[in-house]
């Protein structure tokens, strides 16, 4: 066989793998593109993963504070004193997206009353006020005639950026509000 002959045997038996560098850098910038195009999408699920912890917990305060209605012909009461604008919230509202520990070990009465405790850590803080009849407004109500009442909120940092979102559930009502609606929705 000659070297000619051998040579092209050699290329048609066995061809060279790999990719060339136009195929790597296709590749790469499909992925970018497909990455850039997730990410928000990604976030967007993950701040909303964050407030189904609110609203889950104002359900179970919202629970609680039916049962203890149904036991002693009130809500329990709290330390903001009937004023749904002095809310005390255990733990403080925390910031910049974190996680912490829900130790109400330094305030006894409320939280134990009401008998709600989160399963884990916690992005909000909880708190709620509640009254009767006489002292809140049939205005604030939305209409409803005046009861025995309590608004209980969740206050948290979802996305890191130190401005809070709020959530609120009402004794009159079976929804949950959000007071500042950052737009992930």
């Amino acid at each position: 066989m000659t070297d000619t002959a051998w040579q092209c045997a050699r290329r048609c038996e066995r061809p060279r793998g790999g990719f060339t560098l136009i195929e790597l850098m296709v590749v790469i910038t499909v992925i970018g593109v497909l990455a850039a195009v997730a990410y928000p999408s990604l976030q967007a699920y993950i701040y909303k993963s964050r407030c189904t912890e609110a609203t889950a917990f104002l359900g179970q305060i919202k629970l609680h504070q039916e049962a203890f209605r149904s036991e002693f012909g009130q809500y329990v009461p709290s330390s903001a004193n009937s004023n749904p604008d002095a809310i005390v919230f255990s733990p403080t509202p925390p910031v910049h997206g974190e996680a912490v520990a829900f130790d109400i070990s330094n305030e006894p009465d409320p939280w134990t009353q009401l008998g709600a405790r989160p399963d884990s850590k916690v992005r909000f803080g909880y708190g709620w006020a509640s009254g009767r009849p006489d002292q809140m407004s049939h205005a604030l109500l939305g209409g409803v005639d005046p009861d025995m009442w309590f608004v209980a909120q969740a206050k948290g940092d979802v996305d890191g950026n130190t401005v809070h979102i709020t959530f609120e559930a009402y004794s009159f009502n079976t929804n949950v509000w959000v007071s500042n609606n950052r737009g992930w929705d």
